[in-house]
């Protein structure tokens, strides 16, 4: 199981996809925020919840030991809203694709978009298989 902490009065974004836009254009203010404080709230969340014993802490998430009878093993990953920002709307407003963004112990940026996974996943298994929609034609 996977569970991701979405830290959402935050977010990290990408404006290579709108020319001439940035943080102050869209009308949203830089923060001195860091990731690594995020995480660590998260790890003395678990630490309060499960002990110091409970989990161990991975290269992208924190790993609850699951117990028999109880609960099963976890992944828990402490991530920040991502925004992709496109441009303007008919109105000004920003358009923006969302998912998440978190940031490795070693320091590299994992972006990822979970709720257009599920989605995906969805219609691929609601499709027909078929030569013509499976890899390969197998």
């Amino acid at each position: 199981m996977d569970v991701c902490v979405v830290m959402t009065d935050v977010f990290w974004g990408d404006f290579t996809e709108a020319p001439g836009e940035n943080l102050e254009s869209y009308g949203f203010l830089p923060s001195n925020r860091m990731y690594e404080d995020d995480r660590e709230l998260v790890r003395r969340a678990l630490v309060q919840k499960f002990g110091s014993s409970g989990f161990t802490s991975g290269k992208k998430a924190f790993d609850v030991h699951g117990v028999a009878g109880s609960r099963v093993d976890a992944d828990v990953v402490p991530a920040w809203l991502f925004r992709s920002f496109h441009g303007r709307g008919i109105y000004g407003q920003p358009i923006a694709r969302e998912g998440i963004a978190f940031w490795t112990t070693d320091g590299k940026q994992v972006i990822n978009f979970p709720e257009q996974h599920i989605i995906m996943g969805r219609q691929k298994t609601t499709q027909p298989t078929t030569a013509l929609n499976t890899p390969h034609g197998c």
